[in-house]
């Protein structure tokens, strides 16, 4: 959902509790099947790997946009996991080069200024070396809309 927050609704409006009203701009659903079909499966991997790939990486993912979208770094992990393919895409290759996912971090970037710039930064490790990898993409999110400043690569 890409909107704002209101004001409380009173309680006998719903059900006994205070919600925030929410007034919506654009509304975006899916569901993992519909997901997976959009995501191009890297040549080699089996279907099979492919969706238990996907399945874990979506997991994860979802486990760190359990939020209400309050703060920049909320709404810059929302916008990756519901808009950016590659983030995905850089998983399903790491996972075939036998690295985990092992971490997901969101944080103000270092070069924000005023657009509330955030970095948005996944960790893989290898299951046989331990070496850990990192990738990075920036989202500016001052505005409704957050939107990409760079493309996933190799962070620094």
């Amino acid at each position: 959902m890409v909107g704002g927050r209101g004001p409380l609704a009173t309680a006998d409006s719903c059900n006994g509790f205070a919600l925030p009203v929410l007034e919506f701009h654009q509304l975006y659903s899916f569901d993992r099947p519909t997901l997976f079909k959009a995501i191009e499966k890297p040549s080699g991997m089996s279907a099979a790997r492919f969706r238990a790939t996907a399945d874990e990486v979506l997991t994860k993912i979802l486990q760190i946009t359990e939020n209400a979208g309050a703060t920049p770094e909320d709404r810059a992990a929302n916008f990756v996991a519901c808009r950016y393919e590659a983030v995905y895409l850089k998983t399903f290759e790491a996972f075939a080069g036998d690295y985990a996912l092992t971490s997901i971090d969101v944080r103000p970037a270092a070069v924000g200024g005023d657009q509330d710039v955030m970095s948005f930064t996944v960790s893989y490790t290898s299951r046989t070396t331990d070496l850990t990898e990192k990738y990075s993409v920036l989202v500016a999110t001052r505005y409704m809309n957050p939107y990409l400043l760079t493309r996933l690569g190799p962070s620094l």
